[in-house]
């Protein structure tokens, strides 16, 4: 029954008032209860579950448990405005906008489409990215088409989605490099070369240790975007810039129609991304309006309280996955960070996955820490490239992400003039 002054459901012929639960009704079957890409069915839900379809356990995680007391955990809430808000902008020396834009998209991609929800943090960057390659692919689709007439419909368009899921990979490892230089890149690799996860069911945790990387890049973003001609360098628009939230999905396909994907592509690459630490959380990523307009998501409160239920739990937890030495004190973070950590946290081993990478020792010429970059070596699944033709390996040796926006947007040129990596900043023109 539904309780006419809470609006509640309470069972009937006692009285709970609300105590009790009614219960749960039957779960589709396979594959709709799978709705999500990394985390664990639960028992209730293969309980609930028709006995014809066999649901596998993916990834069993232990969820962190609640703790009450001294030692309990800060709520996510507070956290997120204790060390995530942001004092003023601070800008990464490394990448631009794209590079922030480029994470969201290639989870995009690269998930199963059965198993990933729209994400909430889709906006114009990832979608200039999609328009990108849905631009490539026709170029293909031409001039396979013009290379082998013989070849039907379905085999031409098969064999352009091949070369863009290898050019694909291949801009990936140009966007790891911007992360750090090209001298300190290969030292953790060649570390990393000779080391094997020890036991097959930490393997299958990668999934859920990238995600703690991916919400920690998502949101270094800055507040205000202003976009610039591409030709001229002019500022085009208000003078105070467009928010966070006017450049978010569903506006996201009108903002490149309305300023020109041109425009879009100059101005976030000499735009620049924010610096990977605490304290620098754009203010769209704790105040995310909903479709409704009437409330608001806090993005970063949200990923603070799913990585506290998948495994690893913790920072530390995260570091011995990784094979590396847990923190015993504060002194072994950053130690602009050791202060503000301490307040939140009454032991190291206490300390997130999302506030331990945003806050660990990093060199002067890296982006991030080593545990961020063995997340990024060791579990990111990229898609599975298949095996091109001779014609497919002499475009994906010849292309790369500079190429593909000089062959579709020429104006950009003088803009990528001496520019190896579209990731790094751009030379900008007159800004006015």
């Amino acid at each position: 029954m539904r309780s006419a002054r809470t609006g509640k459901y309470h069972c009937s012929g006692c009285h709970c008032m609300g105590g009790g639960r009614i219960p749960r009704p039957r779960l589709p079957a396979w594959p709709q209860i799978m709705r999500v890409w990394r985390g664990a069915v639960s028992k209730t839900a293969a309980r609930n579950t028709p006995d014809k379809v066999s649901v596998p356990i993916m990834n069993r995680a232990p969820c962190l448990p609640p703790r009450r007391g001294r030692g309990a955990l800060i709520n996510p809430q507070k956290l997120t405005e204790r060390l995530l808000k942001r004092d003023g902008f601070v800008a990464s020396c490394l990448q631009n906008v794209l590079a922030a834009a480029w994470p969201v998209f290639y989870r995009r991609v690269t998930q199963p489409a059965e198993t990933c929800d729209k994400p909430r943090d889709w906006w114009t960057g990832p979608a200039l990215l999609q328009l990108l390659f849905a631009q490539e692919h026709n170029t293909l689709y031409r001039q396979l088409a013009k290379a082998h007439p013989s070849l039907g419909n379905a085999r031409l368009h098969a064999e352009a989605r091949n070369i863009c899921i290898a050019l694909l990979s291949k801009i990936h490892s140009q966007w790891r490099a911007s992360l750090i230089p090209v001298t300190e890149w290969h030292r953790p690799l060649q570390r990393l070369r000779h080391y094997a996860l020890p036991h097959e069911s930490i393997r299958r945790s990668g999934p859920s240790s990238i995600d703690h990387l991916l919400a920690c890049i998502i949101p270094l973003l800055p507040d205000r975007f202003d976009i610039h001609s591409a030709v001229s360098g002019v500022r085009l628009g208000p003078a105070e810039g467009f928010g966070f939230v006017a450049l978010c999905d569903p506006h996201a396909r009108e903002f490149i129609e309305y300023h020109d994907a041109a425009n879009l592509w100059y101005s976030f690459g000499i735009g620049s991304a924010g610096a990977f630490q605490l304290r620098n959380h754009c203010m769209a990523s704790r105040r995310l309006p909903v479709q409704d307009g009437r409330h608001f998501e806090n993005l970063a409160a949200n990923a603070i309280k799913r990585h506290r239920r998948s495994h690893p739990a913790s920072y530390n937890a995260l570091r011995q996955l990784l094979g590396l030495t847990p923190i015993r004190d504060f002194s072994d973070l950053d130690p602009h960070w050791t202060a503000c950590v301490a307040e939140c946290y009454s032991r190291a081993g206490d300390i997130d996955c999302l506030i331990g990478l945003l806050a660990e020792r990093r060199n002067d010429n890296s982006a991030m820490g080593e545990t961020a970059l063995r997340c990024l070596t060791l579990f990111e699944r990229g898609p599975c490239v298949p095996e091109l033709s001779s014609f497919g390996k002499t475009w994906l040796r010849e292309n790369s992400l500079k190429t593909l926006l000089l062959r579709h947007y020429p104006i950009l040129q003088d803009a990528l003039y001496r520019i190896d990596n579209p990731f790094a900043h751009w030379r900008a023109l007159n800004l006015i």
